[in-house]
């Protein structure tokens, strides 16, 4: 299932270069943060997300897009062609090279450095992820732990993941949905039996309970 994350730019940098004689913009930012929590959907659907560092480690090779707002029509650069992938200790690094010819290339340029964007988005599919679920708060984490592939980064203009809140929300239920073994196509149709996470409170009521139930009667 292909997801959706954004994210906020930190210090992005758009300068000229020469590259074989060629005139190019260069964009160097973050299309993702590691080890940041951020919370996914809805009170009902969500849960809280992190970005393990080793996430995106089979995925630098693959023919990623940099487009703005996942449009396939505006695409910028190319990872393996005019575009590198690398990962530091904040995040996922992208670096292209626009053509600084190419009046849409020369207009993003100037919105990222006027600071009118301000936000990146990558499109990924999960191999591997694992759920801590806090008794506490009633909380599930989620942690990203391998992706099985990226498909693009890109330049966002509003503050939304998969084009609208709602949609987001719809697709954390999904995420959910799967991780408690049940069937998003079906409602709530159960896939699988699965424990029912439970709050500190209601188990110490129902231990209460049962030692009631165990006690001799005269």
């Amino acid at each position: 299932m292909r997801e959706l994350r954004t994210v906020a730019l930190q210090t992005p940098e758009v300068r000229a270069a020469t590259e074989e004689g060629a005139d190019v913009l260069e964009f160097t930012g973050h299309a993702a943060v590691f080890n940041e929590p951020t919370w996914i959907g809805s009170k009902r659907w969500g849960f809280k997300e992190v970005v393990d560092p080793g996430f995106f480690r089979d995925v630098l090779n693959d023919p990623v897009a940099f487009l703005v707002n996942h449009d396939p029509n505006q695409l910028l650069a190319r990872n393996g062609n005019t575009m590198t992938l690398s990962v530091d200790d904040r995040g996922l690094v992208p670096v292209a090279q626009w053509d600084a010819g190419d009046p849409d290339a020369a207009m993003w340029a100037g919105r990222v450095r006027r600071g009118d964007i301000t936000q990146m988005s990558f499109s990924f599919d999960v191999a591997e992820d694992s759920w801590l679920f806090d008794e506490d708060t009633g909380e599930e984490t989620r942690t990203l732990l391998t992706a099985s592939a990226l498909y693009d980064v890109s330049l966002v203009t509003y503050p939304a993941y998969a084009g609208t809140d709602g949609a987001m929300r719809d697709q954390a239920a999904e995420v959910v949905k799967r991780h408690r073994g049940y069937d998003p196509r079906t409602e709530d149709r159960p896939l699988t039996r699965r424990k029912q996470h439970l709050t500190a409170q209601e188990r110490a009521a129902a231990q209460a309970a049962r030692w009631r139930l165990e006690l001799p009667t005269a």
